[in-house]
């Protein structure tokens, strides 16, 4: 005879509402660098929170960084072939960690391939 204990009925709504085991990233806001209408370019200033990761996400295949923009706590996945962001903060990493490192980042275009991007660090 099976007791209860020993039954184990698995319904969709006994976890459901429970929370999942999510990466941190993946609760932040994610920082984005959409262009105002009209606007060409935008610049922001960030600080990094972390030294970021590897992760494949749903951009692909993604370093990822916690930053702080604007007073707020944020996700920046910068797509892995992103060199022109990637390699000056690969370099600056050389120098020792990240975190509190501020930065100007500038977006320059529209559309995928007319859009330029650059990263200052201060």
């Amino acid at each position: 005879m099976i007791t209860e204990k020993e039954a184990k009925v698995d319904n969709w709504f006994d976890e459901y509402d429970k929370p999942r085991d999510t990466p941190d990233y993946e609760k932040l806001p994610i920082f984005e660098m959409k262009l105002a209408p009209g606007k060409l370019t935008r610049t922001e200033e960030v600080e990094f929170v972390s030294d970021g990761h590897p992760a494949t996400t749903r951009f692909g295949e993604t370093i990822v960084f916690t930053i702080n923009n604007a007073g707020t706590k944020k996700t920046w996945f910068i797509k892995k072939k992103q060199y022109n962001l990637l390699n000056p903060i690969a370099k600056e990493s050389k120098k020792g960690t990240l975190v509190g490192r501020k930065a100007v980042v500038e977006r320059i275009g529209s559309g995928a391939k007319e859009t330029k991007w650059a990263i200052t660090f201060s």
